[in-house]
């Protein structure tokens, strides 16, 4: 196999000098970068094989990258339409780009094997350019052309000798993209979460975080009038560049109850709530829970809108999305930092199940930070968490109340140690400290309000 990648290189090489019409030399041009660029990551995956291949099985590690396997498939992509959109008649340039199409699948599909298996295992996801024939949309002529094409190309190869592995790897091809397709329907919501995050890092920057709250915080004093008009601001600017487009159809009354929900005293000056702007929030708000007044966005939700529809989405509407995400997160806070009971008690709850005593006794994944996060807000918003906030404008109470909170959470099943081992493992202190703690824990029916949890997470 290298000595025929080296072979089809050096002839390439030869063309360039030749003097061929411009749109031959063009496909010769980019037939050279392409079968270049294999025969460079063919070198790597040799070595790699030979080196470190071993190891990587034994280690139960994929000898591959899934961001590396978009770019593969983008590359196929790539090369097929422009070759059929601009033919030519040369049978050996058509012939060398084959060999390269060849080369091309032939890892693509490899790949796609260990990432299968990747995500039928909730160890990753990631979405790709091109979708198997079965999985097109009708209005959707891109991925239409694609395969159109390349049947197309096949059919002109029926006399070489190429033309059974070339008909051979498209048709395996296909129904790999069709098995990670049904396999990414079965994922579970933490793996899109994680991708989101992953988008995330990828389009933002601590000097942007940075920047970002030094202009929250500039003009004095934080108050909470400030940050909602900041919030309503932030939502603005993102729907004006459409990074919801692509959601569900909100109903009528979705829509009606936006004009409520955004009270004039939020809006900008000369602020006009058009019909247009109405769909776009509602399409926003499936999106988002609320935190007390303020936005958090449902990861799990938004990563699987983001996998989704990630050919239609563009780097700009990424880049917006990123950014609303944390400017929301740095809203939320600054509010914290202010007096309000409501923010304090959330802060000092998240503080307290941000730490690592938390992943070492909750009895399933799914109960992370962000989960915790929501229970909270959902409980504080009821009548039951508005009693627990008055319980908690005494001082005095606070670490009783936080204790019993936790031995609602391990009555509902959410968390799984006895009360003696989470006085120790969460507090760390003196023994009369510890069981005094754990003491607290085991009177949480004690409470009214541990009926709401209760019926909350049971239901």
């Amino acid at each position: 196999m290298w000595n025929g990648i080296k072979a089809v290189i050096l002839r390439l090489e030869d063309k360039i000098k030749q003097n061929n019409s411009q749109i031959e030399r063009q496909h010769i041009h980019y037939l050279y970068k392409q079968t270049f660029s294999i025969m460079c990551n063919t070198n790597e995956e040799i070595e790699g094989s030979q080196l470190g291949g071993a190891q990587a099985a034994a280690s139960g590690v994929s000898p591959y990258h899934p961001t590396d396997l978009s770019d593969k498939i983008f590359d196929i992509n790539v090369l097929v339409c422009n070759y059929t959109q601009h033919p030519t008649k040369r049978k050996e340039t058509r012939s060398d780009m084959v060999h390269s199409l060849i080369n091309m699948l032939t890892k693509a599909n490899r790949e796609l094997t260990f990432y299968i298996e990747d995500l039928k295992q909730n160890k990753c996801i990631e979405p790709f350019c091109l979708s198997s024939k079965q999985d097109i949309d009708e209005d959707d002529d891109q991925h239409l052309l694609f395969w159109t094409f390349i049947e197309k190309l096949c059919e002109e190869m029926r006399d070489e000798a190429s033309y059974q592995v070339l008909k051979r790897l498209v048709a395996q091809f296909n129904a790999l993209l069709a098995e990670a397709e049904n396999a990414k329907v079965n994922c579970s919501p933490i793996v899109f979460k994680e991708f989101f995050f992953r988008k995330m890092k990828e389009h933002l920057d601590e000097d942007e975080e940075k920047r970002l709250n030094k202009k929250l915080y500039k003009n004095q004093p934080i108050t909470e009038d400030k940050l909602r008009k900041l919030q309503v601001k932030a939502v603005i600017k993102a729907l004006d560049l459409g990074i919801f487009d692509f959601a569900e159809t909100p109903t009528i009354q979705e829509v009606e109850e936006v004009s409520h929900e955004l009270k004039t005293k939020y809006l900008p000056f000369n602020f006009v709530m058009t019909d247009e702007f109405k769909t776009r929030y509602s399409k926003f708000r499936q999106f988002t829970e609320k935190r007390g007044p303020f936005f958090m966005f449902n990861y799990e939700i938004y990563g699987q809108y983001v996998v989704e529809n990630s050919k239609k989405i563009s780097v700009k509407q990424i880049h917006a999305i990123s950014e609303l995400d944390l400017k929301l997160r740095l809203i939320r806070q600054a509010m914290v930092k202010t007096d309000d009971h409501y923010f304090a008690i959330v802060k000092e709850m998240m503080d307290l199940f941000k730490m690592k005593w938390f992943k070492e006794v909750r009895t399933d994944q799914k109960y992370d930070e962000d989960w915790f996060e929501s229970f909270l807000n959902r409980f504080l918003a009821s009548d039951a968490g508005k009693a627990f906030v008055k319980l908690w404008k005494h001082e005095r109470k606070r670490q009783k109340l936080k204790a019993v909170l936790i031995g609602c959470l391990r009555a509902a099943g959410v968390i799984e140690d006895s009360y003696a081992n989470l006085g120790r493992t969460i507090m760390k202190a003196d023994w009369r400290t510890n069981k005094n703690f754990s003491t607290y824990m085991s009177e949480w029916a004690d409470y009214p309000f541990s009926t709401w949890v209760l019926d909350e997470l049971k239901g």
